[in-house]
């Protein structure tokens, strides 16, 4: 069964096009979806420029509810090393709502009901 189509109702816009699901569990009172970003040369650069160079340390974003559990996203980014600088690059994303562990669609949310 193809689980994908399910997946981009629940999690947040546009994040199905950069990352995988590599697993995911539901217990008494939460949801967590484990994600990757997938394999995609930043854009601006090329397989000549850069390689994989491993990842990020796991981020972990709070997200919208979901039946009545709460939900996180544990996400991990990849690193570009640049060949001829040995710069460590990452794609731009944000997830999180800035100064926050939680998405930005959620704090929207957040800040209409609490004004």
């Amino acid at each position: 069964m193809n689980y994908r189509n399910l997946f981009s109702l629940v999690l947040p816009i546009g994040v199905l096009d950069y990352f995988d699901i590599l697993d995911s569990t539901i217990s008494d009172n939460k949801v967590d979806i484990y994600l990757v970003e997938k394999q995609i040369i930043p854009y601006g650069y090329s397989s000549d420029d850069v390689i994989s160079h491993g990842y990020h340390k796991e981020s972990i974003v709070q997200d919208f509810p979901f039946r009545d559990k709460s939900m996180y996203l544990h996400v991990k980014r990849r690193r570009w090393l640049v060949k001829k600088t040995e710069q460590v690059i990452s794609r731009d994303l944000t997830l999180a709502a800035s100064g926050t562990h939680i998405s930005c669609d959620f704090a929207t949310f957040l800040k209409g009901i609490y004004r």
